[in-house]
């Protein structure tokens, strides 16, 4: 997370960020603050946009990570 807030702070156009999460309600109910490093937001959290993947059996049992599932959420859920 700490190398996403360097980027964040690099990056000037906005940002979607898919998460998989094996807690989905309750991830779901943090959003943005999933991504705080010390209780400190990314740097310009207005432009990032949090999508929320629930973990369906991807990394347990099968130690699977979809790394395709994630770039399309993230690409479907950008603001341009």
């Amino acid at each position: 997370v700490l190398a996403f807030h360097r980027l964040a702070a690099s990056w000037p156009w906005p940002i979607s960020v898919a998460y998989l999460s094996t807690e989905w309600h309750r991830d779901r109910r943090l959003g943005l603050q999933l991504l705080d490093v010390q209780a400190q937001p990314p740097p310009d959290a207005h432009r990032i946009v949090l999508s929320v993947v629930a973990d369906r059996g991807y990394r347990q049992p099968q130690n699977l990570f979809p790394f395709n599932l994630l770039r399309n959420v993230a690409v479907e859920n950008c603001a341009s």
